[in-house]
Order: C-alpha cells, then sequence, then structure tokens
C-alpha cells in the first residue's frame, strides 16, 4: 500500500504548507506597496489643520513682502509684480475624500469632495443652487447619483432650470425653482425680489444644507457676509478642537456654525470687489473663521477669452512621478504632443503668420481683410452698455451695427463668418458691452448672430419693455396692514399717474388686477368690488352709453328751442328798431310841415305891411 492510501490526512497537509510556503517565498511586483494603517477622517482633519495654519502663516508673509501691510497690496498689479490676488488664497486643504469632476467638464461642472458619501448618505440630503442661468448639468449630476437629494434653484434672470433637470421628469420631480435673488437683507417685495440665505432655509423649512453652490455674478460678497454674521453667536462659548466631518452639522460649541456641509462658489472679484485687497482678504477671513477650508480652486478661462480677448494660453500642471507623465497637448493650442509637462514649456507663442498682401492694383474689401483686437474695441467705444431691463436696447442695437459697420464686417451679425477667430473677437466685444445677467444669458454662445438673436428675443420692441417694466413695478407694490390701506391705494395711484406720463400704457383693467393682487387677503369686501367691477364694466359701460345718448338728444331738442326763441327775440327787436325809425321821420315831417308854415306867414307879411294885425 502507498503512502496516500495509508496517510490520506498527513498527506494533504504536507501539500498545504508546501504551497503556503511557495507564495510567501515568491518575490513581491515591483507596483507593491507595503501595507499601512489606514487614517481616520478624524485624524486627516487634524493634520490637514495643522498644514492649513502654515499656509495661513505663508499668506502673511506674502503680504509683508508686497504690503508691508494689507491696504498696500495691489489685487492686481500692472506692472512689475509677478502676483495676483489669487495667489494668497489658495486651496491648501486636501479634501480627506475623494474628488472627482461632476456635471461637464466645461463652465457650469465643478470639483466635488465626498460625492460617494454624499451618497451613501442615509438621511435625505439637501442641495441649494443660486446661479442657474440655463446650464444645470453639476444639480443633474447631484440628483442622478443621489436619489434621496432636492435640489433648491433660485435665478430671477430665468424661469426655470436648465434642459439637464427640466427636461427630465424624474429629476425635476425632485426639483424646486423660484425667481428670487440671493441678498444681505429681506425686500420681498423689489424687483426681482431678494431674500437672505437663513430666511430661504426657514421659508423651506431647512436647518442644514448639505450642497451650497453660488454664482450670482458679485452678490456673494454681500449675501454670505450676512449669512456668517447672522450664524455667530456668543465669544463666551468655547471653540472646539474637535475636526469638522463634511456633510455633517458642525459641533454645537464651536465659535461660528454654519449650517452648511460643501460651499460651492464662484467669485467675481471685478470692479470695487476687488479692488480693494484688504477689505477681500477680510471677506475671505471671515469664512476661514466660520471652518471653512478650500480644497480646489479653477479660474474662470471661458471668461479671460470670450469677454477679456486674452488667450490663456499658458498653464502649469503638476506630474505625480516622471516615468509616468501623460501625453499632454501644448498649451498654445497647436494639438502637438509632448512627453515633457507643460509646465517646462513656458516660451511664447509663436507669432501668427502674417496675412499675405493683395496682388497689385487689386482693392481688397473690408469684409475680407482681419482687422486687428484694438481696432474692435475702438470701434465698440461709442457702444453703451445694455441696461438688464432693455430700456436701452433700441440705441444699443444700432450702435453695435455702426461699430460693426466701422470695421467693415457688418454682415457678420446677420451670417456666420468664415473667420472663426475673428467672429469670437466680434462676439466678445458684444458680450463686453453687457450688465452681468445679461452677460450670463449669452455667454454660452460663439456668434454674433446668435447672441444678437437671444437679446432680440428677450426683449422685442422697446415700449413693450418699458410696459412689462412699469407693470412689474406696480405688481411689485403689496400692502400688509388693513391700517395702511388708503394710504397704499394713493401711493398706487400716483405711481400709475407717473407711468402714464412717461408714456407706458397700462390698460385700466390691468390696473385694477393690480390693486387686487396688492391688497392683503383680510380686505376681502374691496377685493369683492374690484373683482365685480371687472366683469360688469362692459355693461355699465353700454349702459352709461345709452344714458348718454339720451341725454345729449334731449340737450340738442332745448338748443334748438333756445335758438328758435332768440330768433323771434331778434325778430321782435328789429319790429320795434322799424317803428321807431318811422315815428322819427313822422316827427320830422312835421317839423318840416310848421317850418313851412311859419315861412309862408313871413312872405305874406312882407306883401302886406299894412294890413292890421288881428289879435
Amino acid at each position: 500500500m502507498s503512502v496516500f492510501t495509508r496517510h490520506p490526512r498527513y498527506v494533504f497537509l504536507l501539500l498545504t504548507i508546501l504551497l503556503i510556503c511557495s507564495f510567501l517565498l515568491l518575490p513581491a511586483p515591483p507596483s507593491s506597496i507595503p501595507l499601512r494603517p489606514v487614517k481616520s477622517v478624524k485624524r486627516i482633519l487634524q493634520e490637514e489643520d495643522a498644514s492649513y495654519a502654515a499656509a495661513l502663516e505663508g499668506r502673511e508673509a506674502m503680504v509683508r513682502k508686497w504690503g508691508p501691510t494689507a491696504e498696500d497690496v495691489v489685487s492686481f498689479p500692472v506692472k512689475g509684480d509677478f502676483y495676483t490676488l489669487w495667489d494668497f488664497f489658495i486651496p491648501a486643504f486636501r479634501c480627506p475624500h475623494r474628488v472627482e469632476r461632476v456635471g461637464t467638464l466645461g463652465d457650469g461642472g465643478k470639483w466635488f469632495c465626498g460625492l460617494d458619501r454624499l451618497v451613501r448618505q442615509r438621511t435625505p440630503c439637501t442641495i441649494y443652487s443660486f446661479g442657474v442661468n440655463g446650464e444645470s448639468s453639476f444639480e443633474a449630476a447631484l440628483l442622478s447619483a443621489a436619489p434621496h437629494c432636492q435640489v433648491y434653484g433660485y435665478d430671477f434672470s430665468v424661469n426655470r432650470f436648465g434642459p439637464e433637470v427640466h427636461d427630465d421628469l424624474a429629476l425635476s420631480a425632485r426639483s424646486h425653482f423660484f425667481p428670487y435673488a440671493l441678498g444681505s437683507e429681506d425686500s420681498p417685495y423689489a424687483d426681482p425680489p431678494t431674500f437672505t440665505l437663513q430666511s430661504l432655509m426657514r421659508q423651506n423649512g431647512h436647518s442644514f444644507i448639505d450642497v451650497l453652490k453660488i454664482d450670482i455674478e458679485g452678490a456673494e460678497f454681500d449675501a454670505l457676509s450676512a449669512f456668517i454674521d447672522s450664524f455667530v453667536l456668543s465669544s463666551s462659548h468655547a471653540s472646539s478642537d474637535e475636526p469638522r466631518h463634511p456633510h455633517m452639522p458642525p459641533s454645537r460649541d464651536s465659535e461660528v456654525v454654519l449650517p452648511i456641509g460643501q460651499l460651492q462658489l464662484e467669485i467675481h472679484a471685478w470692479g470695487a470687489n476687488g479692488a480693494s485687497f484688504a477689505k477681500f482678504k477680510k471677506w475671505w477671513e471671515s469664512m476661514e473663521s466660520a471652518g471653512l477650508r478650500p480644497f480646489w480652486t479653477e479660474p474662470n478661462l471661458v471668461y479671460v477669452n470670450l469677454v477679456r480677448g486674452a488667450r490663456p494660453d499658458l498653464a502649469e500642471p503638476q506630474a505625480p512621478r516622471p516615468t509616468q507623465i501623460p501625453i499632454a497637448r501644448s498649451a498654445s493650442g497647436s494639438g502637438t504632443p509632448t512627453q515633457q509637462p507643460i509646465a517646462q514649456q513656458q516660451q511664447p507663442p509663436p507669432p501668427p503668420n502674417p496675412p499675405l498682401p493683395p496682388p497689385p492694383t487689386t482693392v481688397v474689401p473690408m469684409a475680407a481683410q482681419t482687422p486687428s483686437l484694438s481696432d474692435v474695441s475702438k470701434a465698440f467705444l461709442a457702444v453703451p452698455e445694455l441696461r438688464n431691463n432693455g430700456t436701452n436696447f433700441k440705441l444699443w442695437r444700432a450702435r453695435v451695427k455702426a461699430a460693426t459697420c466701422t470695421i467693415g464686417n457688418e454682415a457678420i451679425l446677420t451670417t456666420p463668418h468664415t473667420n472663426t477667430n475673428f467672429d469670437g473677437i466680434v462676439a466678445a466685444a458684444i458680450q463686453g458691452k453687457l450688465q452681468n445677467n445679461l452677460f450670463m444669458l449669452v455667454n454660452t454662445l460663439t456668434t454674433c448672430k446668435g447672441i444678437m438673436d437671444s437679446l432680440i428675443t428677450r426683449f422685442g420692441q422697446t415700449t413693450a419693455v418699458v410696459t412689462a417694466d412699469a407693470k412689474r413695478q406696480l405688481f411689485s407694490m403689496k400692502c400688509q396692514s388693513n391700517s395702511h390701506i388708503m394710504k397704499h391705494l394713493d401711493d398706487l395711484e400716483l405711481e400709475y399717474n407717473h407711468f402714464t406720463e412717461l408714456g407706458r400704457k397700462i390698460e385700466e383693467k390691468t390696473y385694477i388686477n393690480i390693486i387686487i393682487a396688492s391688497l392683503p387677503p383680510s380686505y376681502r369686501p374691496t377685493i369683492d368690488a374690484l373683482s365685480t367691477s371687472i366683469d360688469t364694466e362692459n355693461r355699465i359701460g353700454t349702459e352709461i352709453s345709452e344714458v348718454s345718448g339720451e341725454e345729449d338728444v334731449a340737450l340738442e331738442d332745448e338748443e334748438e328751442e333756445d335758438a328758435a326763441l332768440e330768433d323771434e327775440e331778434e325778430e321782435d327787436t328789429a319790429l320795434e328798431d322799424e317803428e321807431e325809425e318811422d315815428t322819427a321821420l313822422e316827427d320830422e315831417e312835421e317839423e318840416d310841415a310848421a317850418l313851412e308854415d311859419e315861412e309862408e306867414v313871413r312872405q305874406a307879411q312882407a306883401d302886406h305891411p299894412q294890413a292890421p294885425t288881428h289879435l
């Protein structure tokens, strides 16, 4: 008998031991890494807080270098100093979870921290999105990934979410849109209605926001300051050393409690917002004091390219290991593959090929030439900025056409242009003459024709826009107290008369509807009376017309009788005048006869002087 049949258990045990030893003695592959203990999120946050503190010290050192105080630092130096405002406020905090792109890869998408944890969250999640602008890929991606989430969108420049949410029935069922503006104080009857973030949370019954996205064209400074100030607690509360967890409410013993899990913010440091470095630094530090930490930043290069007309053709990506650098495209846009990081290729891009000179004695039409960027800028100097309400749209459009005539390309407004680069330059010049809300309306359009068509569709006739604006202003007038009804009605009438004097035609029926909409529901008798007056307006008008017609006939009869009486009186007066004339003639005849008698007597006396006189 063999060993296997006599001792099978021992044979199996021996073979198992040999296999285990062989596996342990095999050489490890080059890509293997030693096992390391996984750090807890709490430990990672503590380490990142320490690293961020070092970054804050570096910021102060940079301020001393270029200042030496914050008041002395220029946000965007024009020459000589190689820094910008953003170099002081870097994303020095590492997200303890996976960071991934949510939404489109271009404008509208966001880099998100911890989407996987949000998806696994068991409690319902809340998303607030301020600034929709017709593009909702970010919101749609969040709703698709997390079916337990609801999104609340706010934007007064559009009337709904973008097609990514609106056209998807499953997603739109979990979306809520409001045409409100976000501000530092509540103005519910303004145009547009404006609310603070804390007020909107109270209206919706929310105590915590998991994801807060804000892109409101510069209004973020005052709005966030008011939001943070409203949650500043008493200074007697000791701040906690416990790091805060993303997507979880902060601890109650912190100095400032912000009920948000993650803030996705677009900062617009243009104009006065970025002019004062010290003011911007104070605003940024208020968010840091509230526990917010930047983990990512993304410059808006679309704005730089299309609006500012400057090509952002330099970049400095960092690669993890020299042996693993992927093939990249040249940042200058030539599309040439390279095996080196772009950071080592900062030579200026080659100058564009000069246009070929025209043949001798050949006249080149202006439309065939390619004006420079400076030529376009000079031509558009006379173009005013288009107002958000479109009241100067007619003048603005005429100036735009005049500017395009100046550069010899009026056809670019009506037909697609063959020179796409120049078309983009003119489109950027047109967009640069728009206020913020209008720019955000057309910033995704790349042709002049598309931009102009969109604005014409939005505004139509200027007179209609002005009248609609007057109606909006009247509809925004609300009365909240019965004790102020009369004053409110007087104010409405004054505004209505003012708009009428300005040539803004508002129908009487529309005006009555405005009054009804502006009164509080408790003032029901007035509302019912006004509603009845609208329903019976035509009937009352007919009755008034009939009564007026009868009165007119009676008045005509009276006038005819009066005229007849006047004629009779005139005839009587004429007869009296004739009788007086006849009487006067008779008197004259009698006087003539008396004179003749006296003359005869004198003649007789002269003929017979001695005749006795008989007494």
